[in-house]
């Protein structure tokens, strides 16, 4: 792979240039585009503001109790987020260990991956029962289309062979 040299770069945009300031339709098109993400950005950040504010205001009418057990429910829910994100990291090393273990591609953890072990060993089951039967079916459809030859053989020099 080649590095872009900065001469390069600067034909690039030129190019570019040319191409929007020589015709004024590409440079409405490119106005109107760049004026909808300004406006789109500009709708995101007021209502992340409204949204900041709305809380500021809420927060400023608890009570300390009320603030107390609210930052206390933040920090349960956060905790969980933190035990479900674990359990499933485990969940995936088991997973990629059975696979591991039965010789089969450990690529495939991540489709396996259950809530609990019961149910990540389970698919890992289900996935060699199914991986087993699909190979077999392949095996034995690609040996039917072929059939060694028998009967005599005329080449003296592989008569030679079965003396």
């Amino acid at each position: 792979m080649e590095k872009a040299t900065g001469q390069e770069t600067k034909t690039e945009t030129a190019a570019f240039d040319e191409l929007i300031l020589g015709n004024k339709d590409y440079q409405a098109e490119l106005d109107r585009r760049i004026t909808k993400g300004i406006e789109t950005a500009r709708a995101n950040w007021e209502k992340q503001a409204l949204a900041r504010e709305q809380e500021a205001v809420r927060l400023s009418q608890m009570t300390a109790e009320e603030k107390a057990r609210e930052e206390l429910q933040r920090e349960r829910e956060r905790a969980d987020g933190l035990e479900r994100e674990k359990n499933r990291i485990m969940m995936g090393q088991t997973a990629m260990n059975e696979l591991q273990r039965r010789g089969l591609p450990v690529g495939f953890s991540g489709y396996l991956t259950g809530e609990t072990e019961d149910a990540t060993l389970g698919n890992v089951e289900s996935f060699c029962e199914l991986f087993a039967e699909a190979l077999a079916a392949e095996m034995k459809k690609r040996a039917v289309g072929y059939s060694p030859v028998s009967g005599t053989c005329d080449d003296m020099f592989l008569k030679g062979f079965s003396r």
